[in-house]
């Protein structure tokens, strides 16, 4: 299909008219005494002499390794066989008109798709004539001017024929690099600069609407940076597939970026377009099988759409990615553009910038969110929140700047800040006669990163604090990104004599496969069934059967985002281990935190 379409295209291009051909004839010298000759020496070439021929080409080929690899297959090589006997017969039939030429033109084609270079099959020619030569030689024993002119026409024959080859090879090798500047080269998809001119062309018809939905694959860059850029071409290959499957409801699907894809949905869409963002969202569903291991990533999707949000082509690029990075930021599935989100825009590109000189200049610290046992009430530690002091903006939550700093490097000296601030304080409050434990959360990136497990030796050592004391969460979705190394890399701060929480347990794919096999501690169940718990038996089901499941594993269970006394209450009747929210108490500054522990505990 591809080498028939170059082909026609490279005809119109070239000009295969009548008067193209006899103008070709012309320059090369060509005419009916040529063709007379030719077809005197047709006779010649019977199957005996044609079988020899193609034997021997065969041999010659196969002693390069540059064309025994392209022609190794038996059935290759025998097709290939075939085209050269059928060759011998065609030169000599004496029509060198506009079908004969096309299948040169062809020929040139098949060559470029199949990656023969010129040099090796204008190599071949030598070996033609030299077969059409004895013909000519024995059809014209007798008659040495009439030998002498079949030789020259089947030279000129042979220049035609390899001019047309070669011009069809450059013509189809500059179709190759048109199509390679319009498709993404390691899935195929059009690329970006083809999406511009289909949004061009959609906007131009004055379409009803357009619709663009940029997909982001979530946690991509942990992957591609701690199992290496050929499993991640491998997962985007994957992610591709997915993406072909929703081709066929939508105008256009294409890789726009390193882990961004786009889907264009206009008018002849509209019956699939609203219900566009679960076809995408469904496709990252699924695990990715890469070599033997799963992998869970899930998509985030932003969307704009033209004319509601923008009025031109850049526009509307440009405010689907801010829509993008919003549903990234904000760990959600689908965020469709807001004119607020642009004017936020300026000022959180503005936070990276900041973000790296805040550490060095004191700005960050620790808030702490107490923990206490679900059965007695008393104090058992502490959740370490980061907050960012901003010297103009005042105290910033995380929401604010953890997002941006969890997609660049930035998240590397921003844990280690977190790591050595806990430890500290664990140690001050050790001399204050504060017990209790403290953990810290440590995103994905750090998980998978090897030398994570050496900072917090280190760490631990400087600092002088009892490990034991130390306590860090991981999400349950980090844990699902690569499980292998996820495993590996907590058993490393498990020999640290750190312990191990998985937090928003219940909201991610873990199964108790995964779970028997962790070195975890503790399971935090997500507040997100907490709160609605009381309300809502189903909730109620699975905070009870994870405080079951939990314990029969022999961990412990932390219920987060208590608000209230029913909630604890019933926390109390499952048997859960400790609890923390608000109807407990909200994070604290450490000396807040330290007044709170005394008074809890009975000594304030």
């Amino acid at each position: 299909m591809l080498v028939g379409t170059a082909v026609r295209e490279i005809v119109d291009e070239i000009g295969l008219a009548e008067a193209d051909v006899q103008k070709r004839a012309a320059f090369l010298d060509l005419g009916p005494r040529d063709a007379e000759l030719l077809r005197r020496i047709r006779p010649r070439l019977t199957a005996e002499v044609i079988g020899e021929f193609a034997a021997r080409l065969d041999r010659h080929l196969a002693s390069f390794k540059e064309t025994s690899g392209l022609l190794g297959s038996p059935g290759r090589r025998a097709k290939f066989g075939g085209v050269a006997e059928r060759y011998l017969l065609k030169i000599a039939a004496g029509d060198w008109g506009a079908a004969y030429q096309q299948e040169r033109i062809r020929l040139g084609v098949v060559h470029q798709h199949i990656g023969l270079e010129p040099r090796w099959y204008v190599g071949t020619y030598p070996r033609f004539l030299r077969v059409l030569f004895d013909a000519a030689r024995a059809e014209f024993a007798d008659d040495p001017a009439s030998r002498a002119d079949a030789i020259a026409a089947c030279v000129k024959l042979a220049m035609l024929d390899v001019s047309l080859a070669l011009e069809a090879y450059f013509h189809a090798d500059h179709k190759a690099l048109e199509h390679a500047a319009r498709y993404d080269f390691v899935t195929g998809l059009p690329n970006r600069r083809y999406l511009a001119q289909k949004l061009d062309s959609l906007i131009a018809r004055k379409a009803g609407y357009v619709d663009l939905f940029l997909v982001g694959i979530n946690r991509f860059k942990t992957v591609n940076q701690t199992l290496g850029p050929e499993v991640g071409d491998r997962v985007l290959a994957l992610a591709a597939d997915r993406m072909r499957a929703i081709g066929d409801r939508a105008d256009l699907v294409a890789r726009v970026g390193s882990d961004v894809f786009a889907v264009v949905c206009a008018d002849v869409c509209v019956p699939t377009a609203g219900g566009m963002t679960e076809l995408i969202l469904d496709g990252f569903e699924r695990d990715f099988d890469l070599d033997g291991y799963s992998v869970s990533l899930g998509a985030a999707v932003g969307r704009a759409s033209f004319a509601a949000d923008a009025s031109d082509r850049d526009t509307l690029i440009r405010r689907a990615e801010i829509a993008l990075y919003e549903a990234k930021r904000l760990q959600t599935r689908v965020v469709p553009f807001h004119p607020e989100m642009e004017r936020q825009s300026p000022e959180q590109l503005s936070i990276l910038g900041e973000l790296r000189l805040a550490i060095a200049a004191g700005q960050l610290e620790l808030h702490f969110q107490p923990k206490v046992r679900v059965a007695t009430g008393e104090p058992l530690g502490a959740e370490a929140l980061l907050r960012w002091r901003h010297p103009k903006k005042g105290l910033m939550p995380p929401g604010l700047f953890i997002p941006f700093t969890e997609e660049t490097d930035l998240i590397h000296p921003v844990s280690a800040w977190v790591v050595r601030d806990a430890l500290r304080q664990l140690g001050e409050w050790n001399k204050a006669g504060i017990g209790g434990s403290v953990a810290i959360n440590i995103a994905p990136r750090n998980l998978l990163d090897s030398g994570f497990p050496a900072e917090m030796a280190k760490a631990i050592a400087d600092g002088g604090a009892d490990p034991s004391r130390l306590m860090v969460e991981v999400t349950e979705r980090g844990i699902m990104t690569d499980t292998r190394r996820a495993a590996e890399s907590l058993q490393r701060i498990r020999d640290l004599g750190v312990r191990v929480s998985i937090d928003d347990f219940g909201t991610g794919n873990a199964s108790l496969v995964y779970l028997k096999d962790l070195p975890t501690n503790e399971l935090k169940v997500d507040l997100i069934f907490v709160r609605s718990m009381a309300r809502s038996e189903r909730d109620a089901a699975i905070v009870r059967s994870t405080i079951l499941m939990a314990h029969s594993l022999g961990l412990s269970v932390t219920a987060e985002g208590v608000e209230d006394q029913e909630s604890l209450d019933m926390l109390r009747e499952y048997g859960c281990d400790a609890a923390q929210g608000y109807f407990i108490a909200k994070p604290l500054p450490a000396g807040e935190f330290a007044r709170w522990w005394m008074e809890r505990s009975g000594r304030g």
